[in-house]
Formats: structure tokens, C-alpha cells, sequence
């Protein structure tokens, strides 16, 4: 006859798997989520400076313009890097499934 603890054992630990996979899950979705947030936070600030200092769409934004406008550069969770993109262009970041529309 089978005992109650040799079924057991097997369960929690495919329930251990379980919860292992969806916190990867979790980290994954969550860093991709702060990411489109840093860019969407240069986008602003991008936005900002080619109004104030009334740029034409194409021309180049640099770190040091968007620095009056943010605290620091942001910086993506998973080490990626972003561009930051001329004027009327969207930032980006360097990981393909990081995408800013």
C-alpha cells in the first residue's frame, strides 16, 4: 500500500516548479513594464525640450538636453540601452521585446 508521504512529496514539489516558473514569469513582465515606463518617461522629456527650444522633427536630442527635465537617465532593469532618438522619432531600447510604440 502507498503512503500518504510518498505522494506527497512528488506534488509539493511540482508545486515548488510551479511557483518557481510564474516568479520568472513575474520578473520578467515586471522589468519589461519599468522599461516601457523609462521610455515613455524620455519620450516625454524629449517632447518637452523640442517644445521649448522649438527644434524641427529629425534633429537630435542628446542626454545632456534631457537631463534639465529628468533627475537622471533612466536605466533599463535587464541592462539594455536606450536610444534616445532624434525629434518625432520614438526612444528605444536595444532588447527587442522592450518596444515603446
Amino acid at each position: 500500500m502507498v503512503k500518504i508521504e510518498q505522494l506527497t512529496r512528488p506534488f509539493l514539489t511540482f508545486l515548488l516548479c510551479l511557483g518557481i516558473i510564474a516568479f520568472e514569469v513575474s520578473c520578467k513582465l515586471e522589468a519589461k513594464t519599468s522599461c516601457y515606463a523609462n521610455l515613455k518617461m524620455i519620450h516625454g522629456a524629449k517632447d518637452t525640450y523640442a517644445i521649448e527650444h522649438a527644434t524641427t522633427n529629425g534633429q537630435q536630442v542628446t542626454e545632456k538636453n534631457l537631463l534639465i527635465y529628468m533627475e537622471a537617465m533612466p536605466r533599463c532593469p535587464q541592462g539594455g540601452t536606450y536610444k534616445i532618438g532624434a525629434v518625432g522619432e520614438s526612444p528605444s531600447c536595444s532588447l527587442a521585446t522592450h518596444v515603446y510604440p
